[in-house]
């Protein structure tokens, strides 16, 4: 169960995909400040936890610590034991 500063910090995350969708051009991502990246995600081999990175200093960790991801859409950072990583990360149609 997440206590309330961690509850508040997670409502000030910004989910780009609510503004744009994978075909979103170049151009119009780059008015918004959003990368190529579309879904900065992982998923931990050891504890099945799926993550995801949604914007640009978002650090996000597993269930169980082994790994965690950075970035949002800008850059792919992954922290931990990379060998407990499934990549799921998907780029915008349009880079």
């Amino acid at each position: 169960m997440k206590n309330k500063k961690e509850s508040k910090k997670e409502d000030k995350i910004f989910d780009y995909q609510t503004i744009c969708n994978i075909n979103t051009s170049k151009e119009d991502r780059k008015k918004l400040h959003i990368g190529d990246i579309w879904s900065n995600q992982i998923k931990c081999k050891l504890c099945g936890d799926t993550i995801r990175s949604m914007n640009l200093h978002h650090y996000v960790v597993c269930k169980c610590g082994s790994v965690a991801a950075d970035g949002g859409s800008w850059y792919a950072k992954r922290i931990g034991y990379l060998d407990n990583i499934e990549e799921q990360s998907v780029l915008f149609k349009n880079r």
